[in-house]
């Protein structure tokens, strides 16, 4: 499935032009909730469904109504500021701490370092977010959220909100924005 996932990547990079790394295209080769690691190689560490089966009840995605280039955001990246490279290394280490949380199965922690890296990501380049999505991710903390981000790039798109399973329905009805429900494929890409 790597293979797959970097052909995918070559064929937007190189051919199509769009500027991005390749987490979409892991993912979606690949299925399933992973740790990756990108280097010279990348590393995947698969989560099975026991360690990711308390956050499912947390997590609740909605699409901001708004949408945009992610490969215009990314360009974004190509000559990194003191200030973004800071950035993504808070967002990398803090992928490990909320790791060490739902290791634990302590959901409410991963929300709140969830939280700290929504901070760290808006930081981490111009365009990841804007009034409208701001004024989505405020209130969905008034509604009881712990913590939430963008996907992929930011500017617009789809936002995943993490909170106690009992706000769920509340913030799903009062956020005044789409819900899209969503389940994880855990067998990635198939074809027949």
């Amino acid at each position: 499935m790597g293979e797959i996932a970097e052909r995918a990547w070559d064929l937007e990079v190189n051919k199509l032009n769009m500027f991005g790394g390749k987490q979409d295209q892991y993912c979606a080769a690949i299925g399933g909730v992973n740790v990756m690691e990108f280097d010279d190689e990348v590393k995947i560490t698969p989560l099975s469904t026991t360690f990711i089966d308390p956050l499912l009840p947390c997590l609740v995605l909605f699409h901001t109504g708004e949408n945009r280039k992610s490969s215009i955001l990314q360009e974004g990246f190509l000559k990194l500021t003191a200030r973004q490279k800071d950035s993504l290394d808070k967002i990398r280490a803090g992928a490990f701490v909320g790791i060490e949380h739902l290791l634990k199965h302590d959901v409410e922690g991963f929300g709140f370092v969830m939280d700290e890296m929504w901070e760290a990501k808006k930081d981490s380049n111009k365009g990841v977010t804007n009034v409208h999505i701001d004024r989505i991710y405020l209130e969905a903390k008034r509604l009881g959220a712990w913590g939430g981000k963008i996907c992929g790039a930011g500017g617009g798109g789809f936002f995943l909100v993490v909170c106690p399973p009992n706000k769920r329905s509340k913030i799903i009805k009062e956020l005044g924005i789409r819900h899209v429900p969503f389940s994880v494929e855990w067998e990635g890409l198939k074809t027949w």
